[in-house]
């Protein structure tokens, strides 16, 4: 997978800004503050439909404009190209191929990205949400299967909620609403141990090669209450008996409070939490190593490598460690990385962008 080219219209700090784009590492190099990160998180938003930032539409409107455009090419089977436009009424509409797309999710996956970004080391002492966003954005991307069950369950919890909101009292009704969850609940809770299963095939061997040593282990902990599940029927009951017993609990907090909606993810260093254990510098090799293990994933589960995109990916790495991602990364079909630092030795060898 290769992007092409990216167009930007009225975006952040861009009035208009286009951009082409090379086969395998491609740095963007400028100042702080010229907006390479707006580069990369318009192409995240191109792949994602939402900022890797949490903030809405309506924040990256560039000031006192009506609206913004934001436009990319990119190889796969063939050439597609997916357009993004956003008016400042809360309107927004997504073309592929210049169609316009009326449900996102016909069109979610098309562009496979990976993204790395400064804030990601804070990760695992983010909320469970905020992991769990991680989780639900990769499988969404690479099995439509999943997306549907998400939606759906989605759809179903906001419903089942509001009964108790409402103070609904009649059983049958909750009992209803509770047995649509199973199905897509299990869906959700079992391609979710599957990819953590898959990421922990992975994640020592790039932690090993990013760090240059092979005296610290990792391991990604799928964390559910409900660890001996091992099939829907298993899952059924246990369910079925979590919603009857608690029900009272649930009325009292007016909300779902068992399910995959409430799971977490946790990253074991040498067996213990990494926040509790880690330097900072730890964390960042241990995150771009389940990145780079994500891509693998992807890969096995599309036969397409995702785009890399790597915010300030040097910053607080030594010259070591640097050449170790480089190394690593050199083989993926595209790479796109942001710096301020102008004598990186590795510049030479990629598609300089430069951003004044």
């Amino acid at each position: 997978m290769l992007i092409k080219n990216l167009s930007l219209i009225n975006f952040r700090n861009f009035s208009e800004y286009k951009v082409e784009f090379g086969e395998k590492l491609n740095c963007i190099v400028g100042n702080n503050g010229v907006g390479k990160t707006n580069i990369l998180e318009a192409i995240h938003l191109l792949a994602n439909f939402r900022s890797f930032k949490k903030q809405g539409d309506e924040v990256l409107l560039k000031n006192n404009e009506e609206g913004f455009n934001v436009k990319l090419s990119f190889m796969s089977d063939k050439e597609h190209e997916i357009e993004y436009q956003f008016d400042k009424s809360g309107t927004k509409k997504i073309f592929f191929d210049k169609e316009l797309a009326k449900k996102i999710s016909s069109i979610y996956g098309q562009l496979l990205v990976t993204t790395f970004t400064p804030n990601d080391v804070y990760l695992f002492i983010k909320t469970p949400e905020d992991r769990r966003k991680v989780l639900d954005e990769v499988l969404s991307l690479v099995d439509k299967t999943y997306l549907y069950s998400f939606t759906r369950y989605k759809k179903i919890l906001k419903e089942r909620n509001q009964l108790f909101a409402r103070e609904i009292d009649d059983e049958d009704i909750i009992n209803l609403y509770s047995d649509e969850l199973i199905a897509p609940g299990y869906k959700l809770l079992s391609k979710r141990r599957e990819f953590v299963i898959n990421i922990n095939r992975k994640i020592n061997f790039y932690y090993e090669k990013l760090s240059g040593s092979n005296t610290n282990t990792l391991k990604l902990i799928y964390v559910n209450p409900q660890k001996r599940i091992d099939s829907y029927e298993v899952y059924l009951a246990t369910m079925r008996k979590l919603f009857s017993e608690n029900r009272s609990e649930e009325r009292i907090k007016k909300h779902t409070i068992f399910g995959p909606h409430r799971d977490d993810l946790q990253l074991l260093y040498n067996n213990t939490p990494i926040e509790e254990i880690a330097s900072q510098s730890q964390t960042k090799l241990a995150l771009l190593a389940f990145k780079l293990a994500t891509v693998d994933y992807i890969f096995k589960m599309t036969n397409l490598k995702p785009i890399l995109l790597l915010d300030d990916i040097v910053s607080d790495l030594d010259e070591i460690r640097i050449n170790n991602l480089i190394a690593l990364i050199s083989d993926l079909d595209q790479v796109i990385i942001t710096t301020s630092n102008k004598n990186l030795p590795f510049l030479n060898k990629t598609n300089l962008i430069q951003i004044d």
